[in-house]
């Protein structure tokens, strides 16, 4: 079932209603907040306010999208990344993090991660963030999340590769 979200940036986008996302965050503010913000446009959103017990939630569950932060007391935000993207390549990561550096950013994303969003953010990037991520092309949803995400293998594959053979181009 479609349902049409309200004009954002004076436009009208698509979502699917039963769109579910995981939210990984110790910090129950950020995690609220978020819960708030995804709710009110339609999203159903549950919430882990540990690591360990984000990453189980993402693991056994079905979600359309997961956001996770990167600094958590029991279970560093990379293996939530590397294990998420290892055992669920479909399922998009969005890292979210207070402690946002260059590394950290290329490290996340040569794990897993779709994105890097740095704390603190808008709700209107969030949004964004999210949507970009889960939009539905009206004609062919499915083909057109699959061709995002080949295309996101490709790019981090080439990342990869930089990494083993620097100062070489990549070929891709």
């Amino acid at each position: 079932m479609n349902r049409w979200t309200g004009h954002r940036d004076g436009k009208e986008e698509r979502i699917m209603a039963e769109q579910k996302i995981l939210v990984i965050d110790d910090d129950p503010v950020v995690a609220k907040s978020c819960h708030r913000v995804l709710t009110a446009e339609g999203y159903k959103v549950d919430t882990a306010l540990s690591a360990q017990n984000g990453l189980e939630r993402a693991l056994q569950n079905d979600f359309d999208l997961v956001i996770t932060d990167l600094r958590m007391p029991d279970l560093d935000g990379m293996e939530v990344v590397r294990r998420i993207a290892g055992e669920k390549p479909f399922t998009p990561v969005v890292v979210i993090t207070g402690y946002g550096t260059i590394q950290s950013a290329v490290e996340a994303t040569k794990l897993g991660a779709h994105e890097y969003v740095e704390k603190p953010f808008t709700p209107e990037l969030l949004l964004q963030v999210v949507d970009e991520l889960l939009k539905v092309d009206e004609e062919k949803p499915q083909e057109s999340r699959e061709a995002r995400l080949s295309e996101y293998f490709v790019v981090r594959e080439a990342l990869r590769a930089e990494e083993y053979s620097p100062g070489y181009p990549a070929d891709v």
